[in-house]
């Protein structure tokens, strides 16, 4: 995680708020209790800042029915501000006793004192939508990171614009507020960067300039509540005059629905009774003076990175996504990636688009049809990377992008996050979009050099694409052995949890062996000694034929190099799950051919081929190999002329591997042939094989 004081601030409020819900509703506590005290934190907040709805404590002490009280506090809160925010109707059910009301109150009170605005939207995010995010796919943004981009997006689009244009900018997906409070706060400042100070000039650019939507009520209510709070912020009073004064309404700038989806496409498809469970959104009609003038200037967020097969995207829209983004999607649909072409849809003919995204979308085959758009257009500007994590859930390996249309990019400039906490970073790389276009899926190789994109050309020249060369190998996805609602019967949410079907001892002839990842080490397997119990009760449990007989299997997470790939030899019944691609026979599996193309995956060539065009494979945290990769895999046109000698050398290493428990200097020595001769295969000049080696080096 790029961890920052306010991080640190943050996380231990966190703590705190936690705190206050387990000592004050210690008997239990649901979605009510924990609502409520975050509106008590929140409402204190505001009173700290400025709001004049405050409560003395002493209040709270001397009333005969301090509940009703504190829900009277919430309700004037939500009149002040105009919300629907701080009061919910469920409070009316928890009916605190009045022992229970002064001291939890205090504890908010206190906590209250110590947040920022941008605290608060951290508390909302994590404290009271937590349960959401994993379940949607979505990730708090760190408040360096949306700052960095709205100030770089912001800077962007201002550079060919009148100074005294006002830009119109928005959030498809805008949470808690986080981006257009980092956005609003760059707008205030013009384009000479002087900042303006008039109040009239403040609302007015708030309520001209900045928008957002999102599909959750309490998140479009929150995004208001922070635009608010920012016009009461201390260290601005002197600016605005009288803090009573009206408060500006929002409601036609901030707005509830689903981004990705309208009205109109729901009609044409036929599918208006949906209307109600899509929460379609008809920006048009919502937004009319935006569109009236072509489009937004300025779109930036963290949109969510739901994805259809991991239920983060109901059944029923996800049909009706898949119907919408036909033309710009390959495979399932990754909503992060709908999220980038709506987004670039609804900006003006100079507009810009910035995102933070997994950086998976860089060479995904499902990221295709997007990367295609933006190249083919000459738009994409920029990609940075980050050497540490964005996000705190370590699955999420993030980037971000710039996209500007109406200027045309002949290269994407490739930038390294060197410091987020003082928005420093560092040029490491640019990639002529055309080199792009010629990849296969328009991927974007993020460590392209003249030396490697011509390496990659003559093995290319050379060879023919695993899948299809005339040796008959079929690469494949393993079986998935757990899903809730798969197999026969269908499995409960707690199969995977318990790993039911997986037993250390052969109860019965249903169990057959079965490899973990770690049992596939470098040309052979070694058994942990599992089995899985095999039968229409998995989730996705493929013809035992493919687990048996000559293959190859690889594992799914690459090592680091010079060898990258783990790959082994098997000929015995063994299961294993989708973390092992495996490479099968097209016909009669014939174990020569089998153990020489395990002797070029592991190869210092293959490590290349991988590292440098595969899809997942640069990536800092977790790369892999997957099976596009495999099927894709440059296999030489030479390769059936050394299968003898190549076979010969992986029998070798199987030998070795047998009669030691770890590499030796033999290993090595059996290793440098193989790749010696794989660099013959190839036919690889001396000049080649520096370059592929120094790639491999990082030198």
């Amino acid at each position: 995680m790029l961890k920052s004081r306010f991080h640190t601030v943050q996380r231990r409020n966190l703590r705190a708020i936690k705190e206050i819900l387990e000592t004050r509703f210690h008997a239990g506590h649901g979605e009510p209790e924990r609502r409520l005290v975050f509106s008590l934190v929140a409402a204190a907040f505001a009173s700290r800042i400025g709001c004049p709805d405050s409560i003395p404590a002493a209040a709270i002490d001397q009333s005969q029915d301090p509940f009703t009280l504190i829900l009277e506090w919430l309700k004037s809160c939500d009149r002040r501000f105009g919300l629907a925010l701080f009061y919910c109707s469920n409070f009316e059910a928890l009916r605190l006793p009045a022992v229970a009301v002064a001291p939890l109150t205090h504890d908010c009170i206190a906590l209250g004192s110590k947040l920022s605005i941008e605290g608060l939207s951290f508390l909302f995010e994590k404290f009271v939508h937590a349960g959401l995010h994993n379940k949607n796919g979505v990730f708090y943004t760190p408040i360096r990171l949306a700052a960095a981009i709205a100030r770089d997006a912001i800077k962007a689009a201002r550079i060919h614009r009148a100074p005294e244009a006002a830009l119109r900018i928005l959030d498809p997906a805008c949470g808690a507020g986080v981006f257009l409070l980092e956005a609003y706060k760059q707008a205030i400042i013009d384009a000479g960067g002087t900042l303006q100070t008039s109040r009239a000039q403040r609302v007015q650019i708030l309520t001209s300039s900045i928008f957002g939507v999102d599909r959750d009520r309490d998140s479009v209510e929150m995004t208001k509540l922070a635009l608010l709070l920012y016009i009461f912020k201390e260290e601005q009073l002197a600016f605005f005059g009288e803090i009573d004064s009206e408060l500006p309404d929002l409601s036609s700038n901030i707005k509830q629905g689903n981004s990705l989806i309208s009205e109109s496409q729901l009609d044409l498809m036929g599918e208006q009774e949906e209307a109600f469970e899509f929460e379609p959104f008809e920006w048009a009609v919502h937004f009319p003076q935006v569109f009236a003038a072509g489009g937004f200037d300025v779109i930036i967020g963290n949109p969510p990175y739901g994805l259809s097969r991991d239920n983060q995207i109901g059944s029923a829209e996800n049909v009706r996504l898949k119907q919408i983004f036909v033309g710009e999607r390959s495979g399932k649909l990754n909503k992060y990636l709908a999220f980038m072409v709506k987004g670039y849809r609804l900006l003006n003919s100079r507009g810009v688009l910035s995102f933070v995204v997994p950086n998976s979308w860089l060479g995904i085959d499902g990221g295709s049809a997007v990367r295609k758009l933006f190249l083919s257009e000459r738009t994409l500007q920029c990609v940075t990377l980050f050497d540490s994590p964005v996000f705190d859930e370590p699955s999420v390996e993030a980037v971000t992008f710039r996209v500007e249309k109406g200027v045309r990019a002949d290269h994407i400039e490739v930038y390294r996050s060197i410091s987020l906490e003082h928005g420093k970073t560092e040029l490491i790389n640019k990639i002529p979009v055309e080199e792009c276009l010629k990849h296969a899926g328009a991927a974007i190789p993020l460590a392209w050099t003249n030396d490697t994109s011509a390496l990659m050309e003559y093995l290319n020249e050379r060879s023919i694409p695993l899948a299809i060369h005339p040796a008959g190998f079929v690469p494949m996805i393993a079986l998935q052995a757990y899903a809730a609602g798969k197999g026969s019967p269908p499995q409960s949410p707690r199969a995977s949890k318990e790993r039911i079907f997986h037993t250390n001892i052969r109860e019965d002839h249903s169990c057959i062996p079965y490899l973990e990842g770690a049992d596939i080490q470098r040309y052979s397997v070694h058994w942990s000694g599992g089995f899985l119990r095999y039968g229409p009760w998995l989730a996705e449990p493929q013809s035992l034929e493919r687990f048996s007989g000559p293959r190859v299997l690889i594992r799914e997470i690459l090592h680091p190099c010079p060898y990258v790939m783990i790959a082994a030899y098997a000929d015995k019944p063994l299961l294993y799950n989708k973390s092992v691609l495996h490479v099968l026979a097209a016909g009669q599996a014939d174990a020569d051919e089998m153990l020489s193309l395990c002797a070029i995956f592991n190869s210092k060539l293959a490590s290349f081929v991988i590292k440098y065009a595969g899809r997942k494979s640069q990536r800092r945290l977790f790369p892999k190999i997957v099976n596009g990769d495999l099927k894709d895999f440059p296999l030489a046109k030479a390769f059936s002329s050394y299968v003898p000698a190549l076979a010969q050398l992986s029998r070798s290493m199987l030998e070795v591997a047998a009669a030691n428990s770890g590499p030796d200097a033999e290993s090595a020595e059996i290793q440098n042939k193989i790749d010696v001769l794989v660099y013959e295969i190839y036919a690889l000049k001396n000049s080649q094989v520096e370059t592929l080696e120094r790639v491999l080096t990082n030198r």
